[in-house]
């Protein structure tokens, strides 16, 4: 019985590895990527805001495929659910377990709507087409009895300046659903470059 509770704990400690290596990776590839895209944007300036455009519709259009339920289905799922997102209920201690600097959002039909956790039962998002700080008596807009959900979005700043970037947008009403929308303001805090339409 001890080889393979052994064997067991072996296994599982190589899926962990994995598990931080991918992340791992997958946050150098956004730093790799954002540190390039501000070097073409810095040197062609065309070319940087052509790309930085395609690669917003792309995240529009994955978070409106994200957003359209699939049925369950009992035959073998090609996509399983991915353990990275915790799922918190709307009440106080949900709100007390999410960390500052988290990205979270909530199902809405048809969309996903993504905030900013900055801790104090407090949040930064696009609101009502600006960049709003919000306190928890304003977050019932957005929870409207939904799950909140923590998105392991790249994070290559520091939880300090993922916040401070975030409160350098405040009062920003530059809303676009293609190019500038909740899910690139709070991505771009968390991991963007200098400019604040690089994401």
């Amino acid at each position: 019985m001890g080889f393979f509770q052994n064997l067991k704990w072996f296994v599982e400690g190589i899926s962990d590895a994995n598990k931080e290596l991918a992340q791992g990776v997958k946050s150098d590839l956004k730093q790799f990527k954002t540190e390039m895209k501000d070097l073409v944007k810095e040197h062609h300036p065309k070319t940087g805001e052509a790309i930085e455009k395609i690669d917003r519709i792309a995240q529009t259009i994955g978070n409106a495929g994200r957003s359209i339920p699939i049925p369950p289905t009992t035959k073998h799922d090609p996509f399983p659910k991915f353990p990275q997102l915790a799922i918190f209920k709307n009440d106080e201690a949900a709100v007390g377990s999410l960390q500052r600097g988290d990205h979270i959002y909530v199902q809405r039909v048809g969309y996903e709507h993504h905030a900013l956790y900055i801790g104090s039962d407090r949040i930064i998002h696009y609101s009502k087409g600006s960049v709003r700080e919000e306190g928890i008596e304003g977050m019932d807009d957005f929870f409207n009895k939904s799950e909140v959900k923590v998105k392991s979005s790249p994070c290559t700043y520091s939880k300090d300046e993922i916040i401070l970037r975030a409160q350098s947008r405040l009062g920003e009403s530059d809303y676009n659903l293609a190019s500038n929308n909740c899910e690139h303001f709070v991505t771009w805090c968390r991991s963007g470059g200098r400019y604040k339409d690089t994401i």
